[in-house]
């Protein structure tokens, strides 16, 4: 039987297939107890107008919350998703746009609904980001669920992927 989480409370990560990524019931609990067999782990990621957090803005956010079995790592199943653009207020730079690939076209007049991405971070046990260093204080500006004792991890910096045979972390 394989493991999640080792005795030493490492979290061992397994290559998945992809298989019920598009398929999520949205009729879960909305709260897992500490004794429950199931873990909630929210990937999230953020494309900004630059990499200043005093001044650039989050223009896109993405999060995916699956739901796993934390003793064997089965029973994978993606459980909520949300996607959206975002209108900074100011010009994106044409450096960020070519980086992430957004326009002002883009976000004229769209907005990140709040609400719905605390609420994804809130029924999340973990958080990941690649490069967490980043993403995190970008949404702790905005979201009140990720300024909470949430556990967020890196996917860049807690995988050595090195050794798992990749040139690098990107």
């Amino acid at each position: 039987v394989k493991k999640i989480i080792t005795q030493d409370s490492q979290v061992t990560l397994y290559k998945y297939d992809g298989d019920n990524l598009k398929d999520y019931p949205n009729n879960y609990e909305k709260d897992l107890s500490s004794s429950s067999e199931l873990m909630r782990i929210c990937f999230l990621d953020t494309e900004t107008t630059g990499t200043n957090l005093s001044q650039d803005k989050i223009i896109e956010i993405a999060l995916k919350v699956i739901e796993i079995n934390k003793t064997t790592g089965s029973d994978f199943k993606v459980i909520d998703a949300y996607q959206s653009l975002h209108d900074p207020g100011i010009p994106i730079p044409q450096g960020a746009t070519e980086i992430n690939g957004i326009t002002n076209e883009d976000v004229k007049g769209e907005k990140i609904n709040w609400d719905k991405v605390d609420e994804l971070i809130s029924i999340s046990q973990l958080v990941i980001a690649h490069n967490a260093n980043f993403d995190r204080p970008f949404v702790d500006r905005e979201s009140n669920a990720s300024k909470t004792n949430k556990i967020w991890a890196c996917s860049i910096n807690d995988i050595d992927w090195m050794a798992r045979g990749f040139k690098n972390a990107k």
